[in-house]
């Protein structure tokens, strides 16, 4: 029996027994925007996938300096942020749930939470078909993290 591992975002080719297949995950990585305001970030919780981009951006309507400071589980601060546009981007390595805070004005309740989520996985196995003439193959394909199950038969 033969194992293939597969991660989205990926297009893998696969030859099994002298037939072709192609999986694929049409997955595109995202940029999620927290805006910076006075004492505080909109949204205060964010849920992303791993590979997305978190853009903290200094909204027109906010005064004075901020920062991001991400404080849980790494520790992680932005250059200071005080003009309308300004922004401050960061792209997780690992998935889990991160706390950050405004330096300036924790003390207000400008805080925030963002939880990364691992990426669907699956695993392919196929048996070892003669095609010699003969239907006898297979693909199997179990979901991961929230990936749908798949088969073949030939």
């Amino acid at each position: 029996m033969k194992k293939l591992f597969i991660t989205p975002r990926v297009t893998k080719s696969v030859l099994i027994a002298g037939m072709s297949f192609i999986l694929m995950f049409n997955a595109q990585a995202t940029i999620d925007t927290v805006k910076v305001q006075d004492n505080q970030f909109t949204p205060l919780t964010l849920s992303i996938c791993l590979g997305d981009t978190i853009r903290w951006v200094y909204d027109n309507s906010a005064t004075g300096i901020h920062n991001v400071h991400i404080t849980n589980p790494i520790d992680s601060v932005s250059p200071n942020l005080a003009a309308a546009g300004q922004s401050y981007d960061y792209v997780p390595s690992v998935a889990g749930t991160f706390n950050y805070k405004c330096d300036y004005h924790v003390v207000m309740g400008m805080t925030g939470t963002f939880t990364v989520n691992a990426l669907p996985t699956a695993t392919a196995t196929s048996n070892n078909a003669s095609c010699m003439g003969v239907c006898n193959g297979s693909l199997a394909a179990a979901g991961a993290n929230g990936a749908s199950p798949y088969s073949y038969l030939w």
